[in-house]
């Protein structure tokens, strides 16, 4: 039996889901221009935010001669892994941008009322400033999100800003990312620092102990043993996104379950890409189904939450057989109805005239059977 691979096709699909130039340019100038009005606020204007119970609050935790607050900035999440893609279906979905804003504060207790209160106070000026800089610019921001303020830039673009404190006799670790900065590429760009140990994110009532360079490391560490990470995220991405216009089947949600996928004992990779997503996304279902997808940097599961786990399931089902049924009736339809119109309409390469057989997963769950179980 012939088996046809789509492995061009793919890869231009992948071109098909790269931002454009000047997508890339909106979003960091935007990103310049929000950097140096927090800086400002902080640094040359406090009065203009700063109320007098305000500052009292915050110089307890101001170590500097001068009792100011230097904040440092540091870009995280898609646009740094490499996995952002064009979005299918703005204004519902954006090219989003998460610019990290990073308070060095001094403090021996983080748990202390003054300090869970200075969460609120920063959060607060950051949000009033940035509100002013919305109205001058035509954005618009919204203050709706727990874990950051987000400024959408444009019906297809938005950026996110998480704020984060971190000891101060530790904010050299952010000043040195940002050297690196403009010398380096995507994720080697920010993976050069010394570990800070107690970084905290600002939420609506106080701050909790995150650092997003927990999930880098993550991401960093995958990619290194799996060449084709990033490429299958971003393909599961672009299905998810074709799927649905919203969907709390995350993309971080998503990379965890293909790296699971990928590291299982059984996995064997095989060099017709539509095999390998077939077998992950029948993994996928398989995790949904039973013990979960792993939080890659917690023990915990992270789709505990998912409210519509079942057509997931579903629709993974038919992603797995459609690609599988492609690679042996080299019907390209079957793929544009997973992916979307992005996914370029020509016919596959025939690979060999062996026997077809997808990269196995072995698992020592039970599977449930179903129409796309091919193993």
């Amino acid at each position: 039996m012939k088996q046809y691979n789509f492995n061009k096709n793919f890869t231009d699909f992948r071109k098909n889901l790269n931002l454009a130039e000047q997508d890339k340019l909106s979003l960091t100038d935007a990103r310049k221009i929000i950097r140096s009005t927090i800086r400002v606020t902080f640094n040359e204007m406090p009065e203009k935010y700063f109320t007098d119970n305000v500052q009292i609050v915050l110089t307890e935790f101001s170590k500097g001669s001068d009792k100011r607050i230097k904040p440092k900035f540091r870009t995280q999440g898609s646009f740094v892994y490499n996995t952002i893609n064009k979005p299918e279906n703005p204004p519902i979905q954006r090219m989003d941008l998460d610019d990290g804003v990073y308070l060095p504060l001094s403090y021996t207790d983080n748990t202390s009322d003054n300090f869970q209160q200075s969460a609120k106070i920063v959060k607060n000026i950051i949000s009033n400033c940035v509100s002013d800089l919305c109205n001058d610019k035509g954005w618009t921001l919204e203050t709706n999100h727990s874990k950051c303020l987000r400024i959408i830039i444009n019906p297809t673009s938005h950026i996110d800003l998480p704020i984060y404190s971190i000891p101060d006799d530790q904010s050299n670790t952010i000043q040195q990312d940002s050297a690196e900065f403009s010398r380096m590429e995507g994720l080697e760009r920010v993976l050069s620092y010394n570990k800070a140990e107690d970084v905290l994110l600002a939420i609506d009532n106080g701050w909790i102990k995150s650092d997003p360079r927990d999930i880098e490391d993550w991401v960093k560490d995958t990619k290194d043993r799996f060449n084709d990470f990033i490429y299958y995220s971003r393909y599961f991405k672009a299905w998810k996104d074709h799927q649905w216009n919203e969907s709390k089947f995350s993309s971080i949600m998503i990379m965890a379950g293909i790296s699971q996928a990928m590291s299982e004992i059984g996995y064997s990779k095989n060099d017709n890409v539509a095999l390998n997503l077939s077998s992950i996304a029948t993994s996928l279902k398989l995790y949904l189904n039973n013990a979960g997808i792993n939080h890659p940097v917690k023990t915990e599961r992270m789709d505990g939450d998912l409210s519509n786990k079942d057509e997931i399931i579903n629709r993974l089902d038919d992603l797995a057989m459609n690609l599988f049924t492609a690679t042996k009736t080299n019907n390209t339809q079957l793929l544009i109805d997973c992916f979307g119109d992005r996914f370029p309409n020509d016919t596959g390469n025939v690979l060999n005239t062996g026997v077809v057989a997808p990269a196995i997963i072995t698992s020592s769950e039970p599977i449930r059977q179903s129409r796309s179980d091919f193993i």
